[in-house]
Protein backbone atom coordinates (compact mmCIF):
# COMPACT_ATOMS: atom_id res chain seq x y z
CA UNK A 1 0.00 0.00 0.00
CA UNK A 2 3.03 2.38 0.87
CA UNK A 3 4.15 1.70 -2.82
CA UNK A 4 1.07 2.90 -4.14
CA UNK A 5 0.14 6.05 -2.28
CA UNK A 6 4.19 6.76 -2.78
CA UNK A 7 3.72 6.44 -6.46
CA UNK A 8 0.05 8.10 -6.78
CA UNK A 9 1.55 11.14 -4.72
CA UNK A 10 4.82 11.39 -6.99
CA UNK A 11 2.39 11.08 -10.23
CA UNK A 12 -0.24 14.19 -8.74
CA UNK A 13 3.40 16.12 -8.05
CA UNK A 14 4.32 15.69 -12.12
CA UNK A 15 0.99 16.16 -13.44
CA UNK A 16 0.85 19.40 -11.70
CA UNK A 17 4.32 20.21 -12.37
CA UNK A 18 4.00 19.44 -15.83
CA UNK A 19 0.23 21.44 -16.23
CA UNK A 20 2.01 24.41 -14.40
CA UNK A 21 4.37 24.32 -17.28
CA UNK A 22 2.14 23.83 -19.66
CA UNK A 23 -0.58 26.63 -18.41
CA UNK A 24 2.47 28.77 -17.98
CA UNK A 25 3.22 28.87 -21.88
CA UNK A 26 -0.24 29.17 -23.05
CA UNK A 27 -2.10 31.05 -20.46
CA UNK A 28 -0.64 34.68 -18.87
CA UNK A 29 -4.27 35.75 -16.98
CA UNK A 30 -4.92 34.12 -13.71
CA UNK A 31 -8.46 34.16 -14.45
CA UNK A 32 -9.38 30.69 -15.31
CA UNK A 33 -5.87 29.46 -14.37
CA UNK A 34 -7.23 26.78 -11.19
CA UNK A 35 -10.28 25.35 -13.70
CA UNK A 36 -7.23 24.54 -15.90
CA UNK A 37 -5.35 23.01 -13.41
CA UNK A 38 -8.23 21.42 -12.44
CA UNK A 39 -7.89 18.65 -15.37
CA UNK A 40 -4.16 17.60 -14.08
CA UNK A 41 -5.63 16.86 -10.83
CA UNK A 42 -8.71 14.61 -12.24
CA UNK A 43 -6.76 11.39 -13.08
CA UNK A 44 -6.04 11.01 -9.69
CA UNK A 45 -9.74 11.93 -8.25
CA UNK A 46 -10.79 8.40 -7.68
CA UNK A 47 -7.93 7.44 -5.53
CA UNK A 48 -7.70 10.52 -3.23
CA UNK A 49 -11.57 10.65 -3.04
CA UNK A 50 -11.48 7.34 -1.84
CA UNK A 51 -8.60 7.72 0.45
CA UNK A 52 -10.57 11.18 1.83
CA UNK A 53 -13.70 9.20 2.65
CA UNK A 54 -11.68 7.72 5.75
CA UNK A 55 -13.53 9.43 8.87
CA UNK A 56 -10.60 10.02 10.76
CA UNK A 57 -8.65 11.44 7.84
CA UNK A 58 -6.56 14.11 8.84
CA UNK A 59 -5.30 16.99 6.36
CA UNK A 60 -1.96 18.14 8.00
CA UNK A 61 -0.84 14.30 8.00
CA UNK A 62 -1.33 13.74 4.78
CA UNK A 63 0.28 16.70 3.82
CA UNK A 64 3.04 15.52 5.34
CA UNK A 65 2.76 12.58 4.12
CA UNK A 66 2.61 13.69 0.91
CA UNK A 67 5.77 15.80 0.73
CA UNK A 68 7.44 13.07 2.23
CA UNK A 69 6.54 10.77 -0.44
CA UNK A 70 7.71 13.52 -3.14
CA UNK A 71 11.10 14.14 -1.37
CA UNK A 72 11.85 10.60 -1.88
CA UNK A 73 11.96 10.69 -5.60
CA UNK A 74 13.51 14.61 -5.61
CA UNK A 75 13.87 17.72 -3.86
CA UNK A 76 10.85 19.92 -3.51
CA UNK A 77 9.31 22.45 -1.58
CA UNK A 78 7.25 21.77 1.44
CA UNK A 79 5.02 25.08 0.68
CA UNK A 80 4.84 23.72 -2.80
CA UNK A 81 3.51 20.63 -1.73
CA UNK A 82 1.37 21.84 0.90
CA UNK A 83 -0.30 24.28 -2.04
CA UNK A 84 -0.88 21.04 -4.02
CA UNK A 85 -2.59 19.10 -1.19
CA UNK A 86 -5.00 22.57 -0.65
CA UNK A 87 -5.84 22.70 -4.31
CA UNK A 88 -6.32 19.07 -4.28
CA UNK A 89 -8.48 19.22 -1.00
CA UNK A 90 -10.86 22.24 -2.76
CA UNK A 91 -11.39 20.13 -5.38
CA UNK A 92 -12.42 16.85 -3.89
CA UNK A 93 -14.15 18.50 -1.17
CA UNK A 94 -16.27 20.93 -3.98
CA UNK A 95 -14.69 23.81 -2.73
CA UNK A 96 -15.37 26.27 -5.46
CA UNK A 97 -14.54 29.54 -4.18
CA UNK A 98 -10.80 29.53 -4.33
CA UNK A 99 -8.63 31.66 -6.51
CA UNK A 100 -4.93 31.50 -7.67
CA UNK A 101 -4.10 34.22 -4.66
CA UNK A 102 -5.05 31.26 -2.03
CA UNK A 103 -2.05 29.00 -3.62
CA UNK A 104 1.28 31.42 -3.43
CA UNK A 105 3.57 28.98 -4.34
CA UNK A 106 1.86 27.90 -6.95
CA UNK A 107 1.26 31.52 -8.42
CA UNK A 108 5.01 32.47 -7.94
CA UNK A 109 5.75 29.07 -10.55
CA UNK A 110 3.08 29.92 -12.79
CA UNK A 111 5.09 33.69 -13.52
CA UNK A 112 8.16 32.07 -13.64
CA UNK A 113 7.45 29.83 -15.98
CA UNK A 114 5.58 32.90 -17.92
CA UNK A 115 8.23 35.03 -17.64
CA UNK A 116 11.20 31.56 -18.99
CA UNK A 117 8.43 30.93 -21.80
CA UNK A 118 8.48 34.89 -22.92
CA UNK A 119 12.34 35.41 -22.29
CA UNK A 120 12.80 32.01 -24.86
CA UNK A 121 9.66 33.83 -27.10
CA UNK A 122 11.97 37.31 -27.41
CA UNK A 123 14.70 35.31 -27.75
CA UNK A 124 14.04 33.32 -30.98
CA UNK A 125 11.45 36.02 -32.07
CA UNK A 126 12.41 37.19 -36.12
Amino acid sequence: MNVIRKYSNYSLYLSVERGINSLGFHNNDYENILAQLKSYYFIHRDYYENLFLINDFNRSLFKKIFYEDIVTFEEADKNYCNDICEVLFAYIYGNENINIDNFPVIKYKLNEKANEWQEISNKYRF
